[in-house]
């Protein structure tokens, strides 16, 4: 981002739309993009957004519910979030 010139808004602001402005300008004017990758701010970890283009090039590896996600547990700790059933 930064060598694009982007402000620090489009990567670490709470409030996404100029994050989600740029990628819409990328959706729109680089036809060749299929998403973009950028750092979470909350752990600086890769993350992926994925245009509508592109969801055709994915590979289908398995469909399960997340509950029965392998890391759910550790990631729900990370961030100290309960789960409870819905009144």
């Amino acid at each position: 981002m930064i060598r694009l010139g982007a402000p620090t808004t489009v990567t670490h602001d709470s409030d996404q739309r100029t994050g989600r402005a740029l990628s819409a300008a990328i959706a729109s004017q680089v036809t060749e993009a299929d998403g973009v990758v950028y750092h979470s701010r909350f752990t600086g970890d890769a993350c992926f957004a994925l245009f509508d283009r592109g969801v055709h090039k994915l590979d289908t590896r398995a469909i399960a519910p997340l509950i029965e996600h392998e890391a759910l547990e550790a990631a729900l700790d990370d961030y100290d979030v309960t789960l409870t059933e819905a009144p």
